[in-house]
Parts: C-alpha cells; structure tokens; sequence
C-alpha cells in the first residue's frame, strides 16, 4: 500500500514566507495520520527568477517557431541564448533547493525521511492557494532524487482536518502533448507520464473491486 504524504503551506507568499506549514502523512486509505509543523521563510529572489525563466523560455520556443502557451506578459526579448537559459534554469532549481532547505523546513523533511522508504511508492501532495506556487517545478527539490517512486500533485487549499487524510475516489484522465523534440531531451517525461497512467488505472481498478 502506497504512503500518502500531503504538505500544506498555509497562508503566505513568497515575499512574507509561511510561518504555518503542516506535513501529513499515513496510508492513501487510512484516515489515521501522523502531522509534522514547521514554517518556511520568505525567498523573494524567486518569483523573478521564474518570471525571467518564462521570458526566455517563450523566446527561445518563438525563436524556433514552436508553438508555447504561458501566461506572462508581452515581452520584446531578441538578444538571448540557450547557455543563458540552461544557466537560469539550474539558478532557479538551486534557489529552490535552497529555500526548501532552510532551517525552518528542515526538522520536517527530516522527519519525512525517517518514515519512508526509499522503494516504497509514495503520493506526494502540495496544497497551496498560491498561484506562482502551483507553477514551480516542484519535482526538482532535491528531497525527490532519493525517492523515484514518488508521485508529485498541486491542490489548492482546503479546511484543515487534523490527523485525517481524505481522498476522492474519481477516474483521472491525462492528456499530454509532446511538441517538436529537437534540442530537448523528453524521453524523461515520457517515462514519468507512462509511470503515472499505470498507477492511475492501478488505482481506480482497485476501486472499482472495492465498490462490488
């Protein structure tokens, strides 16, 4: 049976930090959970690291003539390259590392670790009503290189329900779309994508026993 492990940011931002953040974790159909506290600070450098990782990510998709969809504000960038890109995208992962690394955060991340294992699947859910939040790549937190089983998912936030884990029962369906390849290594996300249709299907099979 797989873990289930729901990490609640609260209210903040990026700007004021959260001094509110809760872990919940237990078995995906067991209401029973154990709850870590913590907080993270404020790391306002990333907003714009990842406001100027946008522009250039559109740019350099225009400058190929690919198609993108981003909602970023119309920009007139001309004079880039992609040795500047691949440099903002590994700034951006190490703030992010960075910041999910602070003293704060780490006692939970701690605790985490002493009650997974690292073979075991693990469904790893975010809920925050921030919106730069829920666009972040998440999968890069360095936390997730020692549990390649885990499966990564956005919500926004819900009333807390102390020591409880609710999941909804509900078919999921993925649609992805791969544009042209050239330049870009997607085999990765073809892997994960096929990954994670298995385990869905897994999951409402398993339901569907449940419900006869």
């Amino acid at each position: 049976m797989s873990k289930l492990v729901v990490l609640n940011l609260g209210k903040g931002d990026l700007y004021k930090g959260f001094p509110d953040v809760t872990v919940q974790l237990g078995l995906t159909n067991d209401h029973r959970a154990m709850e870590f506290r913590g907080s993270l600070p404020a790391a306002p450098e990333i907003p714009q690291l990842y406001r100027n990782w946008q522009i250039l990510y559109s740019a350099l998709y225009r400058y190929h003539g690919w198609s993108v969809r981003l909602e970023i504000e119309e920009t007139d960038v001309t004079n880039f390259s992609e040795v500047e890109f691949n440099d903002l995208c590994e700034e951006l992962s190490s703030r992010i590392n960075i910041w999910l690394n602070s003293e704060q955060f780490r006692k939970i991340e701690q605790k985490l670790r002493t009650q997974l294992n690292p073979n075991e699947e693990i469904r790893f859910m975010i809920a925050t009503s921030d919106k730069l939040l829920r666009r972040l790549p998440w999968h890069l937190w360095n936390f997730f290189e020692d549990y390649p089983n885990a499966e990564v998912a956005l919500s926004s936030l819900e009333p807390k329900r102390k020591n409880k884990i609710y999941i909804k029962e509900k078919k999921v369906r993925i649609l992805a779309i791969f544009g042209n390849s050239k330049g870009i290594d997607i085999s990765q996300d073809k892997r994960f994508l096929e990954k994670l249709s298995n385990r869905i299907r897994s999951i409402n099979r398993g339901s569907a026993k449940n419900k006869k």
